[in-house]
């Protein structure tokens, strides 16, 4: 009994241990290593799960990181548990590619607890760590085939019902915000309101642009080029000219709308 009672303080100890040392180690101004990681959660049980057709994942706590990633328990298809950080790291990376889904290191489990308990470290804010960042990102997007893996798979989630319901139920949540409808009918406003946009607007809605236009670009030069202004009733109209009405009645619209064409009022972008 004496035994029993002494483990069970010595492993609380050891526990109180491990929870103290991570907090010092966290708020200390320098950065937490990957070995300090190691050394903290060497002891610590980690839980492997397979989401079918996605990935394999790792967490400490698997109820909580499906919730934070929009899955359930009831979309893992297996879950392995595995004793020691190191370990859970080794066979995350080995299933994920036995498995053939999109592998890279930075994704790990262990690299994302990493950045976590840096997060709020100091050296992250420096203009040197994000100059350095923003090279390394710039160097890997010059590369074709990394652009072109990383929209096929944009792509392929974006096509997928699941990515279309989310959305689709994200969109209505946002639009029944009133303060949401407010800021985009005025920015809609604004930028209707602009001499770019009326101008672009008036050139896409003009003349045979215009989708209710019965009028083609011939037909508009057609008119232009044989329209006679008759001045009285009785005045002959010379041969391959025609008069508004004759004009009006060969393309099926009114006389205003011939002179408009005529005077440059309408289809001013045919020339």
């Amino acid at each position: 009994m004496t035994y029993i009672v002494f483990f069970s303080l010595v492993k609380n100890y050891l526990e109180l241990w491990k929870i103290f040392r991570i907090l010092v180690i966290t708020n200390k101004q320098t950065m937490v290593t990957i070995d300090d990681i190691k050394e903290m959660y060497k002891d610590t049980t980690f839980y492997l799960y397979h989401i079918k057709g996605k990935k394999w994942g790792c967490s400490m706590d698997v109820e909580k990181r499906l919730k934070n990633q929009g899955f359930s328990k009831d979309d893992t298809e297996e879950i392995k548990e595995v004793v020691c950080i190191e370990d859970a790291d080794k066979l995350e990376k080995e299933l994920n590619l036995s498995h053939g889904y999109d592998w890279n290191d930075a994704q790990s489990y262990l690299r994302v607890l990493h950045m976590t308990l840096n997060q709020d470290k100091s050296v992250f804010q420096t203009p040197e760590y994000k100059q350095k960042q923003s090279e390394i990102s710039k160097k890997k997007w010059e590369d074709v085939s990394i652009r072109k893996k990383h929209y096929e798979s944009i792509r392929k989630v974006m096509q997928t019902s699941e990515y279309k319901e989310k959305l689709s139920k994200a969109s209505k949540k946002i639009w029944q915000s009133d303060e949401f409808r407010k800021k985009w009918n005025q920015s809609r406003k604004k930028l209707t309101q602009t001499p770019e946009y009326k101008e672009k607007m008036s050139k896409a809605m003009s003349g045979c642009n215009n989708g209710n236009s019965s009028l083609t670009e011939d037909d508009v030069l057609f008119i232009r080029k044989h329209y006679f202004k008759m001045n009285h009733q009785t005045t002959k109209i010379p041969k391959g000219m025609y008069s508004s009405s004759q004009l009006s009645e060969m393309f099926n619209c009114t006389t205003v709308t011939i002179r408009n064409i005529v005077k440059g009022k309408t289809y001013s972008s045919v020339k």
